[in-house]
């Protein structure tokens, strides 16, 4: 019988060490599954891509890896453990998959807040950067 600590590294996706006190493996997996199937089948119909779902699933899996728990264009944390369920009230901070383009055409992905992700949309990094910067100086003339 395997102790945990050989478990967790026979895993392909297993779950990064900051999400252990949050969500189960399980639930990682369930949602990990459910990202790259909903972005492969959105870019197949829209895009012609040459890349798998397995290999958005890797992509994505890299991703939550590199995020560190943080959102990767504010740097804030956000509410792992809301991955098993909806809850309307507090969907601004919880964890989802930004898109990000590459020239490539190779699956690319950033973890981000649902807000942020909402906000940003379809934009590029430079594109939301410049939006944002045109919202504060105007909130900004429009205070004085």
């Amino acid at each position: 019988m395997k102790n945990k600590k050989e478990q967790k590294k026979d895993r392909k996706y297993q779950r990064p060490d900051f999400l252990d006190k949050l969500i189960d493996q399980q639930i990682y997996e369930k949602w990990l599954n459910r990202k790259a199937r909903g972005h492969f089948n959105r870019d197949k119909k829209h895009d012609s891509i040459q890349s798998t779902c397995q290999e958005y699933k890797k992509a994505i899996h890299e991703a939550v890896y590199d995020s560190n728990g943080l959102d990767a264009y504010t740097g804030k944390d956000m509410k792992w453990e809301l991955l098993a369920t909806f809850d309307r009230v507090r969907i601004a901070d919880l964890p989802t998959v930004d898109h990000v383009r590459d020239a490539k055409k190779q699956p690319s992905f950033k973890i981000c807040s649902w807000r942020v992700n909402d906000a940003k949309s379809d934009l590029t990094l430079d594109e939301f950067v410049s939006l944002c910067g045109v919202i504060i100086k105007f909130y900004e003339k429009s205070k004085n």
